[in-house]
């Protein structure tokens, strides 16, 4: 008869998690308003309480967005005015007539 030792159980459960693929993790992703994101993207989050910025991460073996800063950053193209047309160049010499 075999008998095991109480913390071999324990044993057992160390060794289940250590062979379980790591590409199981790898599936993982997050969703947002129909979108799908891989662990560790970030994006801006629009919600009822404004936009967030968000990174999609691994919570107690869950898939969960991690707010980072609310408000999402944002970028402006400014456009310079362009310089106004020259005026054709003029003749520096005073005409011909007046000489």
């Amino acid at each position: 008869m075999i008998r095991l030792l109480p913390s071999s159980g324990l044993a057992l459960a160390a060794l289940a998690a250590f062979l379980v693929p790591a590409s199981a993790a790898t599936d993982c992703t997050c969703r947002v308003n129909g979108t799908r994101f891989e662990l560790g993207a970030i994006t801006c989050i629009h919600g009822p309480r404004g936009n967030r910025l968000a990174q999609c991460q691994m919570n107690l073996n869950n898939t969960s967005w991690k707010v980072l800063s609310n408000g999402c950053p944002t970028a402006m193209l400014v456009v310079p005015h362009s310089p106004p047309p020259h005026a054709p160049a003029s003749s520096a010499s005073a005409p011909d007539s007046a000489r």
